[in-house]
């Protein structure tokens, strides 16, 4: 272990410049949204473009620098990438996923609450997705 950071032996992790200058490892979570990211940066513009407020909802977890604590981004085990309201007033929640990514049974947990509760929960693997959905 390497401070708050796994450690998956081999060759030292790579390194990233944070705002301030200062390189930090990168954790090993980091692949994976990388290859959500455009999925998620594309369906926030769309959503945006046709008047639904809406935001990138941080989720996860992570130690603080000294790995004294652990700390959680959001209360909710599972929300969705992208919260917002639609137009009419609904609640809707995105969730962004690479190609091959799959829900966990939190994520399918947060889905099916919100759709009892008549809100609108998509699945995005990319943004044309959203556009079906909303059309």
């Amino acid at each position: 272990m390497n401070g708050p950071f796994i450690d998956l032996g081999g060759s030292p992790p790579p390194e990233t410049a944070s705002g301030n200058g200062e390189k930090r490892p990168l954790t090993a979570g980091c692949a994976m949204r990388d290859r959500e990211s455009p999925v998620l940066r594309a369906c926030l513009d769309y959503l945006r473009l046709r008047g639904v407020v809406c935001w990138r909802q941080n989720a996860g977890a992570f130690a603080t620098p000294d790995g004294k604590r652990f700390m959680r981004t959001a209360d909710i085990t599972g929300i969705a990438d992208i919260i917002g309201l639609l137009p009419d007033g609904r609640f809707l929640a995105v969730e962004c996923k690479s190609g091959a990514g799959r829900q966990s049974q939190a994520q399918r947990d947060f889905q099916a609450d919100v759709e009892r509760n008549n809100g609108r929960y998509i699945l995005a693997r990319s943004v044309d997705d959203v556009m079906k959905a909303l059309a």
